[in-house]
C-alpha cells in the first residue's frame, strides 16, 4: 500500500485550482515535508507559513492577499489528510 502525503489527499483539489496552483502545490509539499518532523503542529504550521510566505513574494505575489486563503487551505488540506489516513488505517 502506498503511503498517504498530504499532497496526495488533496491532489484532486489542487489539480483543480487555476489561479495560483503553484503556491498551492508549494504549500502542501511544504506540509508534507514538516509532516516528517517531530514538531508540534502549531511549529510545523509556522515553518510552513514562513516558507510558503518566501514563495509567495519570491514570485513577486503580495503576501497579504495571500495569508488567509493559505492559512484556510492548510487546516482544510490537514483535515483531509487526518480524515483519510484514520479511514485507511
Amino acid at each position: 500500500m502506498a503511503t498517504l502525503s498530504i499532497a496526495g489527499a488533496v491532489s484532486n483539489i489542487v489539480d483543480a485550482v487555476d489561479v495560483g496552483r503553484e503556491i498551492y502545490e508549494t504549500t502542501v509539499n511544504a506540509m508534507d515535508a514538516a509532516e516528517k518532523e517531530r514538531d508540534s503542529g502549531a511549529n510545523k504550521k509556522a515553518w510552513v507559513l514562513a516558507f510558503v510566505k518566501s514563495f509567495v513574494t519570491d514570485l513577486g505575489q503580495n503576501w497579504d492577499r495571500w495569508a488567509k486563503v493559505i492559512i484556510t487551505f492548510i487546516d482544510f488540506a490537514k483535515s483531509v489528510f487526518n480524515s483519510k489516513r484514520y479511514y485507511s488505517a
